[in-house]
């Protein structure tokens, strides 16, 4: 359960935190979604670690997901 925790939720995460970042970047928006690109792998990375090391299931999930939640709308309905 905890790798597919882990991948599955290291990605939306990452992928929201991309969207995000994308749109919030100071550059041209080429360079805006590259550099957001770039640095999901790095957020992706981290997050499947911290996946690992965390204690229990219901702290993985609320930690992955409220944040993804949070990201996403913020990207979606404030910006």
């Amino acid at each position: 359960m905890r790798v597919l925790v882990a991948s599955g939720g290291a990605y939306a995460l990452s992928a929201a935190a991309a969207y995000c970042m994308a749109l919030l970047l100071p550059m041209s928006r080429v360079d805006a979604v590259l550099t957001a690109g770039m640095l999901a792998f790095v957020i992706f990375a981290l997050a499947a670690m911290w996946s690992f090391r965390c204690a229990s299931l219901v702290r993985l999930w609320v930690g992955l997901l409220v944040p993804t939640l949070i990201l996403w709308a913020v990207a979606r309905f404030i910006l």
